[in-house]
C-alpha cells in the first residue's frame, strides 16, 4: 500500500538518524527555494507569467516540503523528553531543536561544556594541518542560529 501524497510523517521515538536525514533535506529545500526565489525576484511563493511559471512552480513545490519536512521535524521533538525543554526557549523552533536532539549525544557530552567543545566553540582547541576536524562543523552552525535566532527576537 502506498501512501497518500504528502501524508508522510516521521516517527516520534528518539531516532537521531531520521532527524539527521530531514535536516538535510530540510536544508537543501530551503536553499533551492531560496535560489528559486532570486530568479524569481522575490521571496515569496507566487504567480507569475509565462517564461517563469516553471520556477513559480517550483519555489511553490519547494515551500510545500519546507512545511511537511518542519512539521515532522515538530513530531520528532515532541516526542523527545528534552524537545518541549528546547521549544520552550524564546526564538528556538522545531527545526533548531530537532538539530540540537540529533547532533548531541548526552552520553558522550554529560556537560556544556563537553557541548561546547563538540561544536568546536572552545578557543583552545587547535585544528592541525593534515588532521581530522576536532568539531562537528553541522553542530557549530546550528549553534550559530540557535544564537542568532534568539538575538532576533
Amino acid at each position: 500500500m502506498t501512501p497518500k501524497r504528502g501524508s508522510w510523517s516521521m516517527p516520534t521515538t528518539p531516532c537521531k538518524t531520521a532527524a539527521s536525514v530531514r535536516l538535510g533535506r530540510y536544508a537543501r529545500s530551503k536553499r533551492t527555494r531560496s535560489r528559486l526565489a532570486k530568479l524569481n525576484d522575490d521571496g515569496a511563493p507566487v504567480k507569475m507569467v509565462e517564461p517563469h511559471d516553471v520556477l513559480s512552480w517550483l519555489a511553490d513545490q519547494n515551500w510545500v516540503l519546507e512545511t511537511q519536512v518542519k512539521r515532522a521535524l515538530a513530531k520528532y521533538v515532541d516526542g523527545h523528553p528534552v524537545g518541549s525543554w528546547l521549544m520552550s526557549v524564546h526564538g528556538i523552533g522545531p527545526v533548531i531543536s530537532a538539530g540540537l536532539l540529533a547532533h548531541i549525544d548526552i552520553n558522550k557530552a554529560p556537560t556544556a561544556g563537553h557541548i561546547w567543545r563538540f561544536a568546536g566553540l572552545d578557543p583552545t582547541v587547535v585544528w592541525l594541518p593534515k588532521t581530522k576536524r576536532p568539531w562537528n562543523a553541522g553542530l557549530k552552525v546550528l549553534c550559530w542560529k540557535a544564537g542568532e535566532s534568539i538575538c532576533k527576537v
